[in-house]
C-alpha cells in the first residue's frame, strides 16, 4: 500500500505566513482617527491642504463708521477646488489660528473687525490684509472705504440700578442653620427679596459742534465731553444723511428680587404596621392594636425624630416678600455749543434725556404646603397651607432732563 509523502513546510514561511494572517486579519492596522474638524478648536486646518488662493468675504450690506463692528470670513480654495471656510461662514471649521489678520484703522477679534471710534485714526479707508499662517506666500489684502453718512450715538447715560437678590426659600434656610432647634415642625418662612438699586442720574455732556473741510467736504465736526467720567469723544458727521444723538437719560431702576417659597411642613409621625391577627382587642395604651377589614394592625410608635411626634402635620410656611423695584434715575443736561458755522446743523443734532424707567416688583414666594398627618391616625389633622409673600412695592419712572441749547464762538481744538 503506497502512501503520499508528507509535505514539510519550511518554519520560517509558518513564520511568515502567521505574520501576514496577523497582520492582515487586526483592523486596527487600517483604523485611524480622525479629529472632527468641527470639534477641533486648536488645529491650524490648512496644514494638510495644498491652497492655491484665499478670498476675503464682508457682508454684502456692509456699512462701515467709526466704531462700526461687522463679521469677516476667508474662504481658502485647495488645488481640489475644495473649499474651506473659516467658522461662521456656511458651516466652516477653519480656525482663525490658521490665519494672522491685520487691520489698518481698527482691531481684529476671533472673526470681528471693529473700526476706530475716533474718526482722527480712521481716515477716509481702512485696510484688511490677510495672510495664511502655514502658507507665508498666499495673503489678501482689501481697502474698503469709510461713510460718515450713520446715525452716530454719544453715550452719556447714567448706569442702571442693580437688581435686588432673591430671597432663599424656608428649605433652604432650615439646611443653612447650624443650630436650629432639634425639632422644627413647621416650614420656615421663606427670605424676603432684596430692593432693587436706583438708576443713576444722566450725565450732564458737553457737545462742541463746528464745521471743517475733509477732502473738500464741508462736515460737522464734534466733541462730546461726558462729565460723569471725564471722557472725550469725537465725532465726524458728514451733514448729507448722518446724525448725532446725544443720550443724557437716566438709568433704569434696578428689579426687586423675589420671595423665597415657604417652606414645607414636616409630617406627623407614621404609625409603621403590618398585617397581623389577633385575639383580642386591645386595651391599654401600651398594647396599641386597631381593628380594620377584618384584622388587627400592631402600630409601633417609636417616633422618627423628623417627624411631628404629635402626628399632626406641621403648618407650612409662609412666602417672602418680594424686593421692592427701583426708581428710574433723572435725566441729564446736555449743553449744544453750536459754532457759527455749524448753526444750519441744529436739526442734525438730537437730545434724549427722559427719566430712567422703574424696575420690576419682586414677586412674593410661594407658600409653603401644610405636612401630612400621621398615617392611619383619623384623629390627626394634617398641617395649613402657608400664606403668599406679598409682591414687592412698584417704584416711579425719573424726571427728564434739560437740553440747553448755544450760538457761540467754539474756540476749543480737539
Amino acid at each position: 500500500m503506497k502512501t503520499r509523502p508528507a509535505v514539510v513546510i519550511p518554519s520560517q514561511i509558518v513564520v511568515l505566513l502567521f505574520f501576514i494572517f496577523t497582520f492582515f486579519s487586526s483592523c486596527s492596522v487600517f483604523q485611524k482617527t480622525i479629529p472632527d474638524p468641527y470639534t477641533d478648536f486648536t488645529s491650524d486646518h490648512l496644514l494638510n491642504y495644498r491652497i492655491t488662493q484665499i478670498r476675503i468675504i464682508i457682508p454684502d450690506s456692509l456699512l462701515a463708521y467709526p466704531g462700526a463692528s461687522f463679521p469677516v470670513d476667508v474662504i481658502a480654495i485647495s488645488s481640489k477646488q475644495k473649499e474651506l471656510k473659516t467658522r461662521g461662514l456656511a458651516n466652516g471649521f477653519v480656525n482663525w489660528n490658521s490665519y494672522a489678520v491685520t487691520v489698518e484703522g481698527g482691531i481684529f477679534n476671533k472673526g470681528i473687525i471693529t473700526l476706530n471710534a475716533d474718526p482722527r485714526k480712521t481716515g477716509s479707508h481702512f485696510k484688511i490684509s490677510i495672510r495664511a499662517i502655514s502658507k507665508p506666500g498666499l495673503r489678501q489684502e482689501l481697502i474698503l472705504p469709510v461713510t460718515y453718512k450713520a446715525k452716530f450715538i454719544a453715550h452719556c447715560k447714567g448706569q442702571n440700578g442693580v437688581d435686588g437678590v432673591d430671597g432663599l426659600s424656608g428649605e433652604e434656610l432650615l439646611r443653612l442653620d447650624t443650630i436650629r432647634r432639634k425639632y422644627v415642625y413647621n416650614g420656615r418662612r421663606g427670605q424676603n427679596g432684596t430692593d432693587g438699586g436706583t438708576g443713576h442720574d444722566g450725565c450732564i455732556a458737553d457737545v462742541y459742534v463746528k464745521a471743517e473741510i475733509v477732502e473738500g467736504k464741508k462736515m460737522m465736526n464734534v466733541l462730546v465731553i461726558n462729565h460723569c467720567d471725564n471722557s472725550h469723544s469725537v465725532f465726524r458727521i458728514d451733514p448729507d444723511g448722518g446724525s448725532l444723538l446725544v443720550d443724557v437719560s437716566g438709568g433704569d431702576g434696578g428689579n426687586g428680587g423675589n420671595g423665597g417659597d415657604g417652606g414645607p411642613g414636616v409630617d406627623g409621625a407614621g404609625a409603621d404596621f403590618w398585617v397581623k391577627p389577633y385575639p383580642h382587642y386591645p386595651t391599654t395604651v401600651d398594647d396599641p392594636k386597631y381593628y380594620h377589614n377584618g384584622y388587627y394592625y400592631y402600630v409601633d410608635l417609636e417616633m422618627d425624630s423628623t417627624k411631628n411626634p404629635t402626628g399632626n402635620g406641621g403648618n407650612g410656611g409662609v412666602g417672602g416678600n418680594g424686593g421692592r423695584a427701583g426708581m428710574g434715575g433723572n435725566g441729564g443736561v446736555a449743553i449744544i455749543h453750536l459754532d457759527s458755522s455749524a448753526v444750519q446743523w441744529k436739526n442734525k443734532i438730537a437730545v434724549y434725556n427722559s427719566g430712567g424707567k422703574p424696575g420690576r416688583v419682586g414677586t412674593g414666594g410661594y407658600a409653603g404646603p401644610g405636612g401630612n398627618s400621621a398615617y392611619n391616625m383619623q384623629s390627626k389633622k394634617p398641617g395649613k397651607t402657608g400664606y403668599v409673600g406679598a409682591d414687592g412695592i412698584k417704584s416711579s419712572a425719573g424726571k427728564p432732563g434739560e437740553t440747553i441749547w448755544k450760538v457761540e464762538d467754539v474756540v476749543k481744538e480737539w
